[in-house]
């Protein structure tokens, strides 16, 4: 069984955070590692293209947010105003 990537969410994470907050140009790999709590180790082995790759990923994480949260908004809503609705609340 191959061994859990510990490290690769709290990346993930802190690089959508920090992305959203100040913009991809303002933050910095090693931002992203303080943010992280990860050792810059395992940032260049799961990113090995550096923060690009880590912009790639959190690009991807934070769209499947958005896909979860209005699956879950059209399960409790029953049209498409009350969907539009209650995400922008």
């Amino acid at each position: 069984m191959p061994a859990v990537p510990r490290h690769h969410k709290p990346i993930i994470d802190a690089a959508v955070t920090l992305f959203r907050r100040q913009g991809y140009s303002k933050t910095g790999l090693n931002d992203i590692v303080e943010a992280s709590g990860a050792p810059k180790g395992p940032v260049y082995h799961y990113f090995p293209k550096g923060k690009p790759s880590i912009a790639a990923a959190a690009i991807e994480d934070a769209g499947e947010r958005v896909v979860r949260t209005v699956r879950d908004l059209a399960d409790k809503t029953s049209s498409t105003p009350e969907l539009i609705k209650a995400h922008a609340k």
